[in-house]
Order: C-alpha cells, then structure tokens, then sequence
C-alpha cells in the first residue's frame, strides 16, 4: 500500500505511525494490490511457507489447549471419587463399562473441538496426553481391584463377589 514518495508522520511522543494518502487512493491501491508470487516453490521453505499461519491463530490454540487441559480434571473428579470410596469400603466395583462410556463421552465432547482447530501439532500432543492419563487412571483403578484380591488372599480369606 505504500508507495515510493508517500508522506509519513512518525510521532514517538504520541505513538504515531500514519501513511498520509486520501482514502479513496488507499481503496484503489487496495484493489489493484496483488499478492506477490511465492518467492521459493520447492524444498524446505517452500514448504514453511506453505505452513506457517499467524501468531494469533497459535495463541488461539495455546489458549484453548490450556483450558482443556484445565477442564479435564474436572471431568475425571466423579469417576476417581467413585473408584476411591469404593477402595476404602472395601467395595468391589466394576468399572469396566462405565469407565468405557465416560472416555468415549469424554472424547466425544473434545473431538469435535480438536478437529476445529485442524489438528495442529499442540493439540495432537494434548489429545495424546489425555489418552495417557486415561491409560494410566485405567490402569490405577483396576491396580486398586487386583490389590484388594491380593490383600485378601495374603490375610488368607478370599472374598468372591459378583461385581
């Protein structure tokens, strides 16, 4: 939009930068501007070029990443309660279908945003980082089951339930 021979103000005291030209020269520079053509079209920065997107759509995603990761917690606290009671009462609990139906809602409700955000590298590394620590609750809860049975068999009474 700038052309040679353009006036401009530059006011530091007043954080000013302004391009002097009347409006309707700016529309019909505006129209007539055509991006330039891609300076590289093979090898590696053609292709960084081709990839890199805006610093506000990364802050987009940082953002948004930081919140799920903020709301999952929350959506794991009735499931770790439950399994936690159950362990100190002693109480066999078969959380196997249930524990199925929360992470299958779970994913439910985050995929449709992942997918918003077109899957970028950040939000590929949550989405892993939430299935290892549904892989690791899993496997803490039914470590908590087996412990039960051991704990009965070394006190040498084995209690068979229905669950």
């Amino acid at each position: 939009m700038v052309q040679e021979g353009d006036s401009i103000t530059i006011d530091a005291e007043a954080r000013l930068l302004q391009l002097n030209v009347p409006d309707e020269e700016l529309a019909r520079r505006r129209a007539q501007w055509k991006p330039p053509a891609p300076r590289y079209t093979r090898g590696v920065l053609a292709k960084y070029a081709r990839l890199v997107s805006s610093a506000s759509l990364g802050a987009k995603s940082l953002v948004t990443a930081l919140a799920l990761l903020l709301v999952l917690p929350l959506l794991w606290a009735p499931v770790l309660a439950i399994l936690t009671v159950a362990a100190l009462d002693g109480a066999v609990i078969e959380y196997s279908t249930a524990y199925a139906g929360f992470r299958i809602a779970v994913s439910q409700l985050i995929y449709p945003l992942v997918e918003q955000f077109a899957e970028g590298s950040m939000l590929a590394t949550a989405w892993a980082g939430f299935q290892i620590l549904a892989s690791i609750i899993g496997f803490l809860a039914s470590a908590l089951q087996v412990w039960r049975v051991v704990k009965g068999m070394l006190a040498g009474r084995l209690e068979l339930t229905d669950g």
